[in-house]
């Protein structure tokens, strides 16, 4: 919970999304450890702590699938991206959601996508965002919209939460 305050998410957004994953590591640097669990469409977990980055089986995207009605997808780079929003905004997305939870998934996301109006790119502010946002506008033209004009000036959507709450200049 300390590490989702810092970065500006409650606990009742962490909780509404995410679970307490506790696991060890064996050998020399045998330790028990708590992180914050994101889990993705094959059961695995995306995991964070303040020192850590890792997946808990294999790498994923996450499907959340708000309106089955339509067809309108927010795509979040990460799942901290992702808390970031409903943190911000103070609801849930008005759209369908895919979290890649690395850009490196992006392809996997594709096959969500066979017919719908409208996406909305949500990723970090670098180079990787923008190759993303390059990808996704090759195969879907004016469908896709760059959304990180919102926070533009900001590495990401956390750091935009972060600064919008003084919490970062």
């Amino acid at each position: 919970l300390q590490y989702a305050h810092q970065r500006g998410i409650s606990t009742d957004v962490l909780n509404r999304y995410c679970k307490e994953i506790f696991y060890n590591f064996e050998g020399s640097d045998k330790r028990d450890v708590f992180a914050i669990g994101f889990k993705t469409d094959s059961d695995s977990w995306v995991i964070r702590t303040k020192a850590t980055k890792m997946n808990i089986g294999c790498q994923d995207i996450t499907t959340l699938r708000l309106h089955p009605d339509k067809d309108t997808w927010f795509i979040f780079e990460g799942f901290f991206s992702f808390l970031s929003y409903v943190e911000y905004t103070g609801k849930t997305p008005v759209a369908n959601v895919i979290v890649l939870n690395s850009v490196s998934n992006l392809e996997k996301a594709y096959k969500r996508f066979s017919d719908v109006s409208r996406l909305f790119w949500l990723g970090d502010n670098d180079i990787a965002g923008d190759n993303a946002f390059g990808a996704l506008q090759s195969i879907y033209g004016g469908r896709v919209t760059d959304a990180r004009k919102q926070y533009k000036w900001h590495n990401d959507l956390n750091d935009f939460l972060l600064y919008e709450r003084g919490a970062i200049k």
